[in-house]
């Protein structure tokens, strides 16, 4: 997903000069990582709706997905 990808390089991107400017500032930034981890928690409780297993299950595979 586009956003998840925004919050993983956003460190890098602010190092580019060209970029800088046109960057969400900290509040949206704040507001896209609470999205970007809404979505995550829907997409884990989404999962567990279809049988996809247990919470600890679920959460063990996000943790793994995230490394």
């Amino acid at each position: 997903m586009m956003l998840e990808r925004y919050v993983r390089i956003r460190g890098a991107i602010k190092r580019v000069d060209a970029v800088y400017d046109p960057m969400p500032k900290p509040a949206a930034h704040r507001r896209i990582v609470a999205l970007v981890e809404s979505l995550k928690i829907f997409k884990h409780c989404v999962q567990e709706a279809a049988g996809g297993g247990s919470i600890d299950e679920i959460r063990a595979a996000s943790i793994r997905q995230d490394y």
